[in-house]
């Protein structure tokens, strides 16, 4: 089984900042990778140039991986595993982010419900006796079979809210100790670490933190990140920050409503707590979006809708039903995209946030999101848009044309058009 796995296991093994190195310098020829979260089509990152791609890992979707394996199953007939061997030979560092979701079931129909976040998909457990020790011991033979193989482990996703969020109950410290969910966090990042120093085939693996979540309305009450705080959250947040610069490599930011001119502040903000480098794992351009969802669609809009669906918009009244009718019906892209240009929008912000990323040394940067997945907001700034059009796979507003822009900055070619068709594969 081991002689299996090693044939098909796949991975550009990364080499940047070794635990005991901090953070470099802005300027001081520091290179952030382009990447995007969630975009299977290793053909189109070796085409722009793109260095990295993250996938969040549940924990059943690695044992489903070994049961497949131990059953049997030819590896070259597991999804996964040939997209792995793909992105080797696409020259892509792969980030793989664990997360121990409460509810298994919660996730066949997909991690929404009627738009927004399903919260069943998005709440984490905290393993505890026999889950605990059947838990650690899947990622311990995870790292030794595939983690040769693997850029960067990120030891959780967003554990204060968004999908790996812990209950309050989780959260709540004891007198002198950690949380339940500190705990668990720091047992998973001591169980990589070792791993990694057990290990020679692995001395290349990094370890990112659980997103630092918060900070802004943090840093605007002044004074630092505290290691205690009666809010359960900013507790844990202070948990992440001891167990980031104790055991990781990388601190994880997402910045998915942040504008840019206020990038710079909350990075600078982060700095203060920690010398590990930074990357973020998802960044979009969703400043005020939500708030635009809330408005009246534009009339212009409907009328453009209306002629292209029959007169059946009657009930449209808010942007928000104008995406939802979308996902129901499909509209031309022509259609979407004018509908797209009313978002609040900045023409520039993935080339300028990027900017903001390399001047502070950032060593990974992937844009949210490939594909939409029904969801009102973030569908809105992936960069094709798969589930509201009715040419397949087209490119989504605003957000492709960015990023197309950030494309050529970096050194990459722009996707032809029209997209190939292999993505539906």
């Amino acid at each position: 089984m081991k002689r299996k796995i090693k044939t098909i296991l796949l991975f550009l093994t990364a080499v940047l900042l070794s635990p005991a190195v901090p953070c470099l310098a802005a300027g001081a020829g520091t290179v952030t990778k382009l990447g995007v979260f969630y975009l299977p089509e290793p053909g189109l990152f070796k085409k722009a140039g793109l260095k990295v791609t993250r996938k969040i890992l549940k924990d059943f979707e690695i044992r489903r991986i070994y049961e497949e394996l131990d059953g049997g199953k030819d590896a070259g007939e597991i999804k996964a595993l040939r997209l792995l061997e793909d992105f080797k030979k696409a020259g892509v560092d792969v980030i793989v982010t664990l997360r121990w979701p409460k509810d298994e079931k919660a996730f066949p129909g997909g991690e929404t419900a009627g738009g927004t976040d399903d919260p069943a998909a998005l709440l984490d457990r905290v393993p505890e006796g026999a889950d605990r020790e059947r838990s650690l011991a899947l990622l311990k033979r995870f790292l030794a079979d595939f983690g040769p193989h693997i850029a960067v482990v990120s030891i959780q996703n967003e554990c204060l809210g968004g999908p790996g969020r812990y209950a309050e109950s989780d959260m709540i410290r004891e007198p002198g100790g950690r949380s339940p969910a500190g705990r668990w966090l720091e047992d998973v990042a001591v169980t990589v670490r070792g791993a990694i120093s057990g290990d020679p085939r692995l001395s290349h693996l990094k370890i990112a933190s659980p997103v630092w979540q918060g900070v802004g309305a943090v840093a605007l009450q002044g004074g630092m990140i505290p290691e205690r705080h009666p809010n359960p959250k900013i507790s844990l947040l202070g948990e992440i920050v001891d167990i980031s610069n104790k055991y990781c490599d990388y601190v994880d930011l997402h910045f998915l409503e942040t504008p840019p001119e206020r990038m710079d502040e909350l990075i600078s903000y982060v700095k203060k707590h920690t010398d590990r480098a930074l990357i973020t794992t998802e960044w979009a351009g969703l400043h005020g979006v939500k708030a635009w969802l809330r408005e009246p669609a534009p009339e212009a809009v409907l009328k453009k809708i209306s002629r292209s669906s029959g007169g059946s918009v009657f009930k449209i009244r808010t942007n928000r039903d104008v995406v939802r009718f979308a996902q129901k019906r499909k509209v031309p892209v022509k259609d979407w995209n004018g509908f797209l240009k009313t978002m609040p929008h900045s023409e520039d912000f993935a080339l300028e946030s990027f900017k903001i990323f390399e001047k502070h040394g950032f060593a990974y940067a992937c844009w949210a999101l490939g594909f939409q997945y029904s969801h009102d907001l973030f569908d809105l700034n992936t960069l094709f848009a798969n589930m509201k059009t009715r040419e397949r796979f087209a490119p989504n507003g605003p957000a492709f044309a960015g990023f197309q822009r950030l494309v050529e900055y970096t050194g990459g070619t722009p996707w032809p058009l029209p997209v190939s068709r292999s993505l539906e594969d």
